[in-house]
């Protein structure tokens, strides 16, 4: 009769120490409860658990040879409650050893706090990997925690017993009660290592015992309620039998008196889940994998010439991540948008990887490490720890400079004139890309240019200017492509015919530029005015149009020649006295060249030319004037005296006058005015007509 009472008490024991499971959310690492091992028996049931959980008939475990033992009646809560062991107390029966103190590679089990309560807590479920299906029925009256090597473990079988200092080792994948790998399904086995990556200690750890014990009953109680089917082990998680948590939060309140230990269990359960919900979910624009991320491009600032990109996070967990400045990144986190800028060399070698880290944990690459004894059989309950504390998951986005660029050119020109200038775009293989006009401030915006293309920009320089470079080659980069061009005014020139004496009308020039390697030989064509003015003409020195143009446009500093047509047999038949040219108004330095005599070179056909004539002072918009002035016209008389052969005046003879510029041709002498202008044939007398 002793013994049988002994047996019993030994039973409400176990009962009481039976864990319970609780849901939990949060970073952190919780541990296993589990059923109140049995007290060891001297008959013939010895080794089994007293407290061995209560299944249907048709649950026996099929590979047990052990007869089930005979079920003991319910016996009330509060013997074993008093069996040696105050209410109100956590009951420390083994030290935590240091991780250092354990070089084993088997270990003995620690239970070090047991919970107790007063009402036993009963469920049934079934493993979906057991091959049989058989429904384990359990009651729980107690919780305890468990520690394998230092480390906190957690129960894998709620149905089975766990002995204070039963050996442990791990067990090799697919071993036959290998209940983690043949047992658990792959969405419950990931479920549980989500639990184990934001349970304690991953999360939390604390120097303050009844906080670090409240978040590891709250991860067993998760765990607990994946196995048994109170909770999905898919996402969102949900729940559908709180039983587990309010059985272990009932045992909470009377084992700590400060409510520290409840209030961590709460709070450990609902981090715990809430962490495992938002496990996966990262911001909208990123990617877990690198080979997957999505590539942005960005766009042009033109106020801070920096590149920006804005990027919404409609999975609303941005505030959960970190992004850090550096390398020509800046990162703007307002709400679920995120702000990148990005200079111009940040993007040279785009795209570029961009990556961050959150809270979520990466818990493929820190799997559980499975637990048994050698008298498993799921009579003592497997255990799993974790093999290492996961880190954060990384998330990938790439960034890029715009595939299109634009390209804006700049005018520039001292006299301001720069609007409506034309520069052409062509590519490599002379592709005319673009072609345009200047705004009124000279510049010319190019759009959608092709990034890295290497582009000629050719300018169609106006009349009377002249460009410091009139096609430049650029390759295009992301960030501003900018090229300028400077025109610079070229000079005009003024041209005039005077004489002492007379007619300055009717007197052809021509003014030839030599080539440099700035400008192009150019001849201009003149003809003088009655005034002496000289006008531009063509080659047949014909006026250009009806309104004469006494303005010679287009001069640049340089070699000229010049060249008076017919001097000797021309209009005046009057050599050049002098020709003087001279500058003022330019940018550069003015002068002044005078020749005359042996500066002035006659060629056969009678043209008067200099050549190599250096002039300066016209770049800019400086003025040339050209004065010719021509040697006085001698004159003369001739006196004719008719008479007989004695030597007597013979009145009323006619006689004819006839002048000739080249000897060959003769014309009568012309009648003119005194005070008149010099001409070749012509003659004051009074009387003459048509020469006579």
């Amino acid at each position: 009769m002793e013994k049988h009472i002994h047996r019993i008490l030994s039973l409400l024991l176990i009962l009481a120490l039976l864990l319970g499971m609780i849901p939990a959310n949060g970073a952190l690492s919780a541990y296993a409860a589990e059923q109140e091992a049995a007290a060891e028996e001297t008959d013939e049931h010895a080794g089994i658990s007293a407290a061995k959980e209560e299944t249907t008939p048709e649950a026996e475990t099929p590979s047990s040879t052990e007869p089930e033992p005979p079920r003991e009646e319910d016996t009330d809560a509060s013997e074993a409650i008093g069996y040696g062991i105050p209410t109100g107390t956590l009951v420390e029966l083994v030290s935590i050893p240091s991780p250092d103190e354990i070089l084993e590679s088997t270990y003995n089990l620690q239970i070090p706090v047991i919970l107790y309560g007063s009402t036993p807590f009963s469920v049934s479920f079934t493993y979906p990997g057991d091959p049989s299906q058989t429904t384990y029925t359990t009651r729980l009256s107690g919780f305890r925690y468990h520690y394998l090597n230092g480390q906190m473990a957690y129960c894998l079988e709620p149905q089975a017993s766990s002995d204070i200092g039963a050996v442990y080792s791990q067990i090799a994948g697919g071993a036959d009660l290998n209940v983690w790998e043949r047992y658990l399904s792959a969405s419950q086995r990931n479920a549980i290592s989500l639990v184990l990556a934001y349970g304690a200690p991953n999360t939390l750890t604390s120097s303050t015992k009844l906080t670090l014990h409240g978040y590891e009953a709250a991860t067993q109680v998760i765990i607990w309620e994946i196995i048994v089917g109170y909770r999905s082990p898919m996402k969102p998680y949900a729940l559908s039998n709180s039983g587990l948590y309010d059985f272990v939060l009932s045992l909470c309140i009377p084992n700590d008196n400060t409510g520290t230990l409840r209030a961590a269990y709460v709070s450990g359960y609902n981090a715990i889940l809430a962490s495992m919900a938002s496990h996966e979910i990262i911001p909208s624009f990123t990617s877990k994998k690198l080979s997957m991320a999505e590539t942005y491009e960005m766009a042009l600032d033109a106020a801070t010439g920096l590149y920006e990109v804005a990027l919404t996070d409609t999975n609303n967990v941005l505030s959960d991540f970190t992004f850090q400045n550096g390398n020509g990144l800046t990162f703007l986190t307002s709400g679920n948008k995120l702000t990148v800028t990005a200079t111009n060399a940040a993007l040279q070698n785009s795209p570029l990887i961009t990556s961050t880290v959150g809270k979520i944990l990466d818990t493929e690459n820190a799997s559980p490490v499975i637990w048994g004894t050698t008298n498993s059989n799921h009579k003592v309950g497997q255990i799993l720890t974790q093999m290492a504390n996961p880190d954060p998951v990384p998330c990938y986005f790439k960034l890029k400079g715009p595939d299109k660029t634009n390209l804006t050119i700049q005018k520039v020109c001292a006299d301001g004139n720069i609007a409506g200038i034309t520069f052409t775009v062509t590519d490599s293989d002379g592709t005319v890309l673009f072609s345009g006009e200047t705004e009124q401030d000279g510049t010319l915006n190019v759009p959608n240019l092709e990034v890295g293309k290497t582009v000629t920009i050719t300018e169609t320089v106006p009349d009377n200017y002249v460009a410091e470079t009139r096609t430049k080659t650029i390759t295009l980069q992301a960030a501003n492509n900018t090229v300028s061009f400077r025109n610079i005014p070229l000079g005009t020139a003024n041209l005039l015919k005077v004489s002492d004496t007379g007619n300055v009308e009717g007197y052809c020039f021509n003014l030839y530029r030599h080539a440099d390697e700035n400008n192009d030989s150019k001849t201009w064509h003149g003809k003088s005015d009655v005034d002496g003015r000289i006008y531009e003409t063509n080659a047949s020195y014909q006026a250009l149009g009806d309104t004469k143009c006494y303005t010679f446009k287009g001069l640049t500093d340089g070699t000229y020649a010049f060249r008076e047509v017919l001097s000797l047999f021309g209009a005046g038949m009057v050599w050049p006295e002098s020709i003087t040219f001279s500058t003022s108004g330019g940018t550069t330095v003015p002068c002044t060249r005078v020749y005359s005599g042996d500066g002035l070179t006659a060629q056969e056909n009678g043209d008067c030319t200099i050549s190599g004539i250096p002039l300066t002072g016209l770049d800019g918009g400086g003025t040339l004037t050209i004065t010719i002035k021509n040697e006085p016209i001698p004159v003369g008389s001739i006196t004719v005296k008719k008479v007989d052969e004695s030597g007597r005046p013979i009145p009323g003879v006619t006689f004819l006058l006839e002048y000739s510029v080249d000897g060959s041709a003769w014309s009568p002498v012309t009648s003119r005015e005194e005070t008149s202008s010099i001409t070749p044939g012509g003659c004051t007398s009074v009387g003459l007509t048509d020469g006579k």
